[in-house]
């Protein structure tokens, strides 16, 4: 129960880390429909290998998603997941650490009880009552301890490891921390709302990760339902030729420019 307790914290408080996938989808697929399939899928960072075959980072790799996305009419075949138990073929780091700290925090907390209980069922005086009470407090302590900066993170709180503001999603995208980025608008944040970032300057988040030239970090925002029409698509295509981000211009564009777009008077607000 400790160690299921512990899990679910902690499982609460790690960022979501994707794993790599390939798929290959049908040929008479249109490429909105094939957006609305990877947002659905949650499949980010698209990029072109060959044929109709795709390279993603898959943010959420529960047996229910693989399973929804493997049997899909429109996946003719995927890689880099097993087909058979729909899991991923690396277990990313995240899901490693969720396991190692709530076997320790199970372990240490089964150990505390343990020894509790013994205290009241001996009658066998091995030590000092003081001495007894301190040894028998330390790992409690510690356990309490624990739990409660894990409780506190899991609520919202800075934990001691990350000290200092919360940072706005236009920040964390100008950060490029792309699995916060995805987890904050998950949980709510709105990917079209500016805010404050470096040098004063105010950027919505796509803008952040254009100026960052993270091509990854603009695929997962446009997937997460971040705005690219004609009121913002030539300011950020000027941003991205200003920054030297090519490859952001002809995903913006859809294709490589003939020409570039008339930026006069639009200038990137920060470096």
């Amino acid at each position: 129960m400790v160690g299921g307790l512990a899990g679910w914290i902690v499982s609460s408080t790690i960022p979501v880390e994707p794993v790599p996938i390939n798929v290959r989808w049908n040929a008479d697929l249109s490429a909105a429909q094939r957006r609305a399939l990877e947002q659905r899928f949650h499949l980010a960072a698209g990029e072109l290998k060959e044929g109709t075959t795709w390279q993603y980072e898959l943010f959420d790799y529960s047996a229910g998603n693989i399973r929804a996305l493997v049997q899909d009419r429109d996946v003719l075949d995927t890689d880099h997941v097993d087909r058979s138990r729909f899991v991923p073929e690396v277990v990313p780091l995240r899901e490693s650490r969720i396991r190692r700290d709530a076997l320790v925090i199970g372990a240490i907390g089964t150990i505390v009880l343990v020894l509790l209980r013994a205290s009241h069922t001996t009658r066998v005086v091995i030590a000092p009552r003081p001495l007894t009470a301190l040894l028998a407090a330390a790992p409690m302590a510690f356990v309490l301890a624990s739990a409660l900066v894990l409780a506190l993170a899991a609520l919202g709180y800075q934990p001691l490891w990350q000290p200092g503001p919360a940072l706005t999603l236009a920040q964390t995208a100008y950060a490029t921390d792309r699995p916060t980025v995805y987890r904050m608008v998950k949980e709510g944040a709105d990917p079209n709302e500016a805010s404050r970032v470096a040098d004063a300057a105010v950027l919505t988040p796509l803008e952040a990760a254009v100026i960052s030239r993270d091509l990854e970090l603009v695929q997962i925002l446009v997937g997460l339902g971040a705005r690219v029409d004609d009121s913002n698509r030539r300011r950020l295509t000027c941003f991205a030729i200003e920054d030297g981000a090519q490859s952001i211009v002809t995903y913006l564009e859809g294709s490589a420019l003939a020409a570039p777009p008339d930026c006069a008077g639009i200038h990137a607000p920060v470096q």
